[in-house]
């Protein structure tokens, strides 16, 4: 589908609904693991494949025990993206599947270009993943999104097997790398962004995760190393440490706001799904109005409180970062008269407790 088809059919959607999320429901991923082996250890099995699953349920929904351990400056701001994964229950031939596919390969051993993206499903309707054996050549780099739209056959991630999960042939110690991974699958950077690790201080585009330096391939918890009194988020998930916990709220706001978009299709990933979380219970009757809007809008169906608002465009660029906007009975009051171009964005509303996103039309 090219981009004017996309915009005409997303302007249809507009005017039909702009809730993104229902009661009870969350944002559901098929998720395929290949396989790629030669008989060995790599080979591994089903119960690793089902526990990486459930590491990254718990870390996109907040549900990780370890968010106890955050420390005190960052602990308000552990972001709940919202977002569920699932083993694929149908191929894309419409066959029942295990989502696990076992590939028995010599490209294990002697690799070539692009032989780790072998049996790629339809990446507009699965998030590949394909685990290798280790020692032999380093995995390539997951895409962002606008990368993988221009290079659509090597959309996914390719793992190690050792960091898949944290039994079998992996350790807990391993066990966030995949979380990570789809963290930039899902248009997130490093904390220390495009920066050099280690020598220069670098920004994600998140307001609310602090310039880093980074790798920090340690658990320094007072590191601060650019700005003046300020640590840095070494237990960020986009981190290298070994004490990884969180996503901050700005970092759940930007993957659902990437999941909006149609860079890399991925706003075609989606299923609904029961909510593994009671949060989005808040959001049934959110709603914004007038949209199309000029330049102010009001978001209903908000439990009281105060939120934090980010609009993106459809590349995922923010436009729009207001913190600490508190709602007036249950609505949000916003002046957005900043953006001026006329097209399709990204509204998110969100606090410790609530990620919720509505699609934006300005006239």
């Amino acid at each position: 589908m090219n981009r004017t088809t996309f915009t005409n059919r997303f302007l249809v959607m507009l005017f039909v609904s702009t809730v993104l999320f229902s009661k009870a429901q969350t944002d559901s991923i098929q998720v395929v693991f290949h396989v790629l082996h030669h008989g060995g250890v790599e080979n591994i099995a089903d119960s690793q494949i089902v526990d990486a699953i459930r590491i990254l349920n718990e870390d996109y929904n907040k549900l990780n025990a370890d968010t106890a351990d955050v420390v005190a400056p960052f602990k308000s701001i552990i972001g709940n993206a919202n977002i569920q994964f699932k083993l694929a229950s149908t191929d894309p031939q419409g066959n029942p599947t295990t989502g696990i596919d076992r590939i028995y390969t010599s490209y294990i051993t002697a690799p070539i270009a692009d032989s780790f993206y072998l049996n790629q499903w339809n990446p507009a309707k699965y998030l590949n993943v394909w685990t290798i054996k280790q020692g032999v050549v380093n995995p390539p780099a997951t895409l962002l999104p606008a990368s993988a739209d221009s290079f659509p056959e090597r959309d996914g991630i390719v793992m190690g097997h050792s960091f898949i999960g944290s039994i079998g042939t992996s350790k807990p110690f391993n066990s966030r790398a995949l979380t990570q991974e789809v963290g930039r699958y899902l248009n997130l950077l490093h904390t220390w962004g495009n920066g050099n690790p280690n020598i220069t201080c670098g920004d994600d585009s998140v307001s609310d995760t602090p310039i880093t330096k980074g790798s920090n391939l340690s658990c320094n918890l007072n590191l601060s190393e650019c700005t003046n009194g300020v640590i840095e988020n070494v237990q960020n998930f986009m981190d290298y440490s070994y004490c990884s916990r969180m996503f901050t709220v700005g970092q759940a706001a930007r993957m659902n706001a990437c999941l909006n978009s149609s860079v890399a299709n991925r706003d075609k990933l989606r299923s609904t799904q029961t909510s593994i979380s009671s949060s989005l219970d808040n959001a049934f009757k959110l709603s914004v109005m007038p949209n199309p809007f000029s330049n102010a809008v009001r978001v209903s169906g908000l439990a009281e409180g105060s939120y934090r608002v980010a609009v993106f465009d459809v590349m995922g660029q923010q436009l729009v970062n207001l913190n600490n906007v508190n709602t007036v009975g249950q609505s949000l009051y916003l002046e957005l008269s900043d953006i001026s171009a006329r097209g399709i964005y990204i509204l998110s509303v969100s606090n410790n407790k609530f990620t919720g996103s509505l699609r934006l039309l300005k006239e």
